[in-house]
């Protein structure tokens, strides 16, 4: 079977994106959303959705300064933050699907207009800039867990809070070396004769 035979535009967010909504529902109606301590992952609903929609969370934190004008259905106070981090959750995936056919379809030379090609250099550079900044702040949070909880601790990376911290730091990685990248061969740079 052929990758591109595959709709990924339609199958990642089609999957992810129901999960992630039953997830959190199922998550803020159990016994543990009402805990003291909440776990490090519970604003997502559980462990797995965590690992899977960290970028959307970033993308959503904006909207965290609205978060009095919010509405209760029925046990569940809905932000405007976790509407935008599912918005951002289906967003997100739809545009990997189509960055995953994209790569598998065969190549045609697309001449851009050059407004948008400027465009897409500024978004490339703030993606590239934000998630520099993620990627840094994650790689604190890391060095510091490694500290101040000493070396004996990268035993227990699998406990729910270092793993997330580490999903963080590879979702960080990937996002900030790819809009680097696309920033970089926009750039045009001729070579010095």
């Amino acid at each position: 079977m052929h990758v591109r035979k595959i709709p990924w535009r339609f199958l990642l967010p089609g999957v992810i994106f129901p999960l992630s909504i039953t997830t959190w529902v199922q998550y803020k109606l159990s016994v543990r959303a009402s805990d003291d301590a909440p776990a490090p992952w519970g604003w997502y609903g559980n462990p797995f959705s965590a690992w899977l929609n960290f970028p959307a969370y970033v993308y959503s934190a904006p909207a965290q300064m609205l978060f009095r004008l919010g509405i209760r259905l029925g046990k569940l106070w809905i932000e405007p933050r976790i509407v935008t981090f599912f918005l951002f959750v289906f967003v997100f995936w739809y545009w990997v699907g189509t960055r995953i056919e994209r790569r598998a379809a065969p190549r045609a030379t697309d001449p851009t207009p050059h407004g948008l090609s400027r465009l897409r250099q500024i978004l490339n550079a703030l993606g590239a800039a934000l998630w520099i900044l993620v990627t840094i702040g994650t790689a604190y949070d890391l060095a510091y867990m490694v500290h101040v909880l000493s070396w004996y601790s990268l035993r227990y990376l699998y406990g729910d809070w270092e793993l997330l911290k580490v999903t963080q730091f590879l979702w960080s990685v990937i996002l900030a070396v790819y809009y680097s990248g696309r920033f970089v061969r926009g750039l045009h740079i001729k070579p010095m004769v």
